[in-house]
């Protein structure tokens, strides 16, 4: 169970920042949906468990978005 609920809103504030210099609209909004939530104290672990979850599978989907257009942006051998 999560007892520190400042460190949880600065890593989601730190992640949300990140998400948005990069561009990634959808993560950055999951990131502070659990900032909000830790900003208010005691979140349902099991909300947050969905939450974290949630900030996982966008990421994964966001890195490999990038890594596509990393790929189609170099110049063919």
């Amino acid at each position: 169970m999560v007892r520190d609920w400042p460190l949880v809103r600065r890593n989601a504030h730190t992640l949300k920042s990140s998400f948005a210099y990069l561009g990634g609209v959808r993560p950055e909004q999951a990131c502070h949906e659990l900032e909000v939530a830790s900003m208010q104290g005691e979140v349902d672990p099991d909300a947050a468990k969905g939450m974290l979850e949630k900030i996982q599978n966008l990421y994964k989907g966001f890195l490999s978005a990038l890594i596509g257009w990393q790929e189609q942006s170099l110049p063919m051998a």
